[in-house]
């Protein structure tokens, strides 16, 4: 029998199974929370960032830990940077915390825009000379 074996053998055999006194009865309760987010209604903004929320949207359909709390809270910070983003507004101070030692937790966050980026003036430059009219649409 190889070394590999040999580990694998004594795993299985020194683990002894579970029984149904060692696995506990009661579920995990699911966490629950309670949301606000703070942002200043400039250029439209807060409604979508509300819209694009999975903390508002799934509200009703807590995650299962304080875990998979934090995942989702991870997620719509991204999604509020994206929004942010698409609206001109590159640096946002998007701030959050999780708070409570038990379900409902309190998520609180905060979104500072920063300024808003705007294009002043652009040209466009073909290169190779102007395309013919065939491709005029």
């Amino acid at each position: 029998m190889g070394l590999a074996a040999g580990v694998l053998v004594s795993l299985v055999v020194g683990t002894p199974a579970a029984s149904a006194e060692d696995i506990p009865d009661k579920a995990a309760e699911p966490a629950t929370y309670e949301v606000a987010i703070n942002v200043p209604d400039v250029d439209g903004v807060k409604a979508l960032i509300f819209a694009s929320s999975q903390l508002i949207t799934l509200e009703n359909t807590p995650p299962d830990s304080a875990n998979g709390l934090q995942r989702r809270i991870e997620s719509d910070v991204d999604s509020f940077r994206a929004v942010m983003r698409s609206n001109g507004y590159y640096d946002p101070d998007i701030r959050s915390s999780l708070e409570g030692d038990a379900p409902p937790y309190k998520v609180d966050i905060s979104i500072a825009p920063g300024p808003r980026y705007t294009l002043a003036e652009f040209d466009i430059v073909f290169l190779g000379g102007l395309p013919d009219d065939s491709a005029r649409v």
